[in-house]
């Protein structure tokens, strides 16, 4: 078994890189916005949303993980919860977006379950991941502050 202080690097450094990667989906989305292709008629709401609404939500989620991976290595406790807020709310969030776009189809293809599929793999697998070192005994024995 691993020890709790690599563990705990494990866990901050996967926090970090989910930080990371969800900061630049937030830069990119909100960045869209002003890059003058203009959104599809039909999607032109939802656009507005994601850019405007969704897009500083992400960048802001996403330095707030990557501050808490580095303070959860520095063996702060806060920082522990902050990231399983933030997993079990991104797992909550996709399931809940996955279940919106199965209910707006006509009919499902083959090709819409393996969208489904991958986006849960890539979203909700890392989250699992975290809550699961984040919940381990030696992690929380190891916080200290």
């Amino acid at each position: 078994m691993a020890s709790a202080s690599a563990l705990v690097t494990l866990a901050g450094w996967l926090a970090i890189a989910a930080g990371a990667a969800v900061a630049l989906l937030g830069l990119v989305l909100f960045g869209s916005m002003f890059s003058g292709g203009g959104a599809p008629v039909s999607g032109a709401g939802l656009f507005v949303i994601l850019t405007l609404g969704a897009g500083p939500v992400l960048i802001l989620t996403g330095i707030a993980m990557i501050v808490s991976g580095f303070k959860l290595m520095g063996g702060h406790a806060w920082a522990r919860t902050v990231l399983e807020v933030i997993a079990w709310t991104s797992m909550c969030a996709s399931a809940g977006w996955v279940i919106y776009n199965a209910s707006q189809q006509d009919h499902i293809y083959r090709y819409h379950v393996i969208q489904g599929a991958m986006f849960l793999l890539g979203v909700t697998v890392p989250a699992i991941v975290l809550i699961a070192l984040l919940r381990s005994d030696a992690i929380q024995r190891a916080m200290i502050r």
